[in-house]
């Protein structure tokens, strides 16, 4: 198995977003379509996505491949760019628009300076248990340029809960949000650190 940002793994790859899109969509289902989405919008939104980070992103996005698939993706930030609000501007509008504002409000965190966030994590069914998440995690630490890598995960998300502990991040704050309680059934949140101490 391979783990490197895509931007190097690309030549490797056919239907690059294609692929992204199916890891999201089936990695963060639940929350899509808990109140807001149906599944063929939550997979056209998964498909935006992937096609936002694969190409105007591509550096932050670390991907775990296995010959010509994708079986897990890590997609992390350093700053507040908000060129996705604007993409989301572009392809929907209406009530449809605030729905997707709303989805992506619901789960933004803006990295302060030294700071890298991870927005997502997910991986393939086929591939669970074997190791994908923590090597894609220490690429993201080995890469990354600031001090501190940062992720929020959901109370009731146990076996991710797990891995981040394994790989040395500690929870920091215990949040509870309505909101999120409300549209993506998660109201209570852990806000989990790794310091690069050396």
């Amino acid at each position: 198995m391979i783990i490197d940002t895509i931007d190097k793994q690309m030549i490797y790859l056919s239907n690059v977003p294609e692929q992204l899109s199916e890891l999201i969509f089936n990695g963060f289902k639940n929350k899509f379509t808990a109140k807001l989405f149906k599944d063929s919008t939550a997979k056209d939104i998964a498909y935006l996505l992937a096609k936002y980070v694969s190409s105007s992103k591509k550096e932050q996005l670390i991907i775990a491949r296995q010959d010509d698939e994708i079986c897990g993706c890590l997609f992390y930030s350093d700053d507040q760019d908000h060129s996705l609000y604007e993409l989301i501007k572009k392809e929907y509008s209406g009530f449809m628009k605030i729905k997707v504002f709303l989805f992506f409000l619901v789960l933004e965190h803006r990295p302060v300076k030294n700071e890298t966030y991870v927005e997502f994590l997910v991986g393939s069914d086929q591939h669970r248990r074997r190791g994908v998440g923590t090597q894609l995690i220490q690429k993201c630490k080995d890469i990354a340029i600031t001090k501190k890598v940062t992720l929020y995960v959901a109370a009731n998300n146990t076996s991710a809960i797990d891995l981040y502990q394994k790989n040395d991040f500690r929870t920091q704050i215990v949040q509870n949000s309505m909101l999120s309680g409300k549209i993506i059934n998660n109201k209570k949140w852990y806000f989990m650190t790794w310091e690069n101490l050396k």
